[in-house]
């Protein structure tokens, strides 16, 4: 493969694996099917790609509601745009109180699983967005998060590659 070429794959590949829509649910198959890359390439790129998303995505979280709360406070009227920030700040507050005992027991682990299932809305962009709601801290989400996003990887790659192998035999 040129070098060019694969350059532009692998870069496609890392953004498709940025992206909420894809992550390495469709990164992974287009790298190596697609794109006929390296799989061990593909595996660590679209891991590292997804993985390298969640941390900014927890602080941007946190600096929106914050900017949104100091905004909404400083406002004396009530408009449209108030009446559903107020709406949602008083959702998120009572599902952190109501959550908080469940997920200092099963936060990691659920947050985990959650983010591993190949189904859509389960990735990374969804899990942390959850995280934040439900107040986890930055570096549990985090390591929550990323623990669900490589098994979720290991799952996709083997997926990828059992079917290659059964393909190989029909």
């Amino acid at each position: 493969m040129e070098m060019s070429n694969l350059l532009v794959n692998v870069l496609l590949v890392l953004f498709l694996s940025i992206i909420p829509v894809s992550e390495v649910r469709g990164a992974i198959p287009y790298g190596i099917l697609i794109a006929k890359l390296n799989p061990a390439l593909v595996f660590v790129v679209s891991t590292l790609g997804n993985l390298m998303i969640i941390y900014p995505l927890l602080a941007t979280f946190n600096n929106i509601e914050n900017f949104l709360l100091k905004k909404f406070r400083l406002r004396q009227e009530k408009g449209f745009l108030e009446k559903i920030l107020s709406k949602y700040f008083y959702f998120t507050e009572k599902a952190r109180r109501k959550v908080n005992p469940y997920i200092d027991r099963y936060g990691v682990m659920g947050l985990t699983i959650y983010t591993f299932i190949p189904l859509p809305f389960t990735g990374a962009w969804t899990a942390t967005l959850a995280a934040h709601i439900l107040g986890m801290k930055r570096k549990t989400a985090f390591l929550s998060v990323g623990l669900g996003v490589v098994l979720a990887s290991l799952l996709v790659f083997s997926m990828v590659f059992l079917g290659v192998s059964i393909e190989l035999f029909i």
